[in-house]
């Protein structure tokens, strides 16, 4: 279905049956559909800034990716605002962070669609301007990495090296204010305990964790003009959660995951005390290669240290953009399952979901 109208018939089947498949499901919460995203996303980043949640270019299917920042209010329930890249930005597999305020830091990912190389290149977006400005490139260029920033520092931790596929332990910081820096290069810290990729992170209380990932990923076919992706490696998924205090001089292990999962880095979520991960991918067969989804939603306690399965995503998926707003909790895009009967990757979608966070 080509038309408009065949395409609006196919989304609107598609959320029927989310609906339908969400409350068929023991344990899922009590989700609502509200207005969709510009675009479809996959691999996007995202960061949230007061009630507003930035979501950061991103993959639009296999062959085409997004050169935009789409805003949505969390507030009003519909999106506000896109604001194109710049120049060199990646499309995807990036590391982000922000302030919080204003400023959103961008650092290397992938330029182009498929299986294209990942850049260096590293970024400041002012939300407010609309003026994008260069940080200084990250030493080398890194896939799927996770960046916070923890003590007047962004802090880049892990991804694939440029091969795509090996995972790195580096750890970089560089000193950021007000949307400005003073070193001339990034500086090199702790390595992080294993080399992961597509992993989460967040800051609670002056402390950084670092939640889940893989080892090994989809790579470009050798000699590929377009960098056409293979999915035909091994992977590795880890349940690993590690924490790092200020001045510490090694990380400390703390309980795993229930689930592990990867391609969680916008998927993460801090709520007081507590960590949340939606969603993600969790497993890849080593023999035919097919990945499975889960739409688990985890929670972490770092006072207790226990984790639990908090509720159920409408459907599996992976790199959604998470938001939370007034106890609700807002999901967007990501890749969606291929039904009820299977976990393995499906559609691209640009749903956006909320569901009010059960009380403890």
């Amino acid at each position: 279905m080509s038309s408009p109208v065949g395409r609006w018939y196919a989304a609107y089947g598609e959320l029927r049956r989310a609906r339908s498949e969400s409350r068929q499901k023991p344990g899922a919460l009590r989700w609502k559909i509200v207005s969709p995203c510009p675009d479809r996303k996959l691999d996007a980043g995202g960061v949230q800034i007061g009630t507003r949640l930035y979501v950061l270019a991103g993959y639009s299917s296999q062959d085409k990716v997004s050169a935009y920042v789409d805003v949505f209010d969390l507030q009003r329930r519909r999106w506000t605002e896109r604001i194109g890249l710049a120049p060199n930005v990646a499309h995807s597999h990036l590391a982000f962070a922000t302030d919080g305020v204003r400023f959103i830091y961008i650092v290397s990912g992938q330029y182009g669609p498929n299986c294209a190389p990942a850049v260096r290149d590293s970024f400041i977006l002012d939300t407010q301007t609309k003026v994008w400005r260069p940080l200084p490139p990250l030493p080398e260029p890194r896939y799927a990495a996770t960046m916070q920033l923890w003590g007047g520092r962004l802090h880049v931790l892990g991804g694939s090296l440029a091969d795509r596929y090996t995972p790195s332990t580096d750890h970089w910081s560089i000193d950021v204010a007000g949307g400005t820096f003073s070193d001339p290069t990034w500086r090199r810290e702790l390595s992080i305990p294993t080399g992961v990729c597509h992993h989460a992170s967040a800051v609670v209380g002056e402390r950084l964790y670092l939640l889940g990932g893989q080892a090994g990923d989809f790579m470009a076919i050798p000699q590929s003009s377009t960098y056409e992706c293979t999915g035909r490696t091994r992977e590795t998924y880890f349940a690993d959660v590690y924490r790092l205090r200020p001045g510490a001089s090694e990380w400390e292990r703390l309980p795993d995951m229930l689930i592990p999962v990867s391609h969680v880095e916008a998927a993460a979520l801090r709520v007081k005390s507590t960590i949340i991960v939606c969603g993600g991918q969790c497993y890849k067969d080593p023999e035919t290669f097919e990945l499975e989804l889960t739409d688990a939603i985890q929670s972490f306690d770092t006072v207790s240290g226990k984790w639990k399965i908090l509720g159920r995503l409408p459907y599996r998926v992976k790199t959604v953009v998470a938001g939370l707003y007034n106890d609700w909790i807002y999901v967007v895009g990501g890749q969606r399952d291929c039904g009820r009967s299977n976990p393995a990757p499906g559609n691209i979608v640009n749903h956006t979901w909320r569901a009010r966070l059960p009380t403890p």
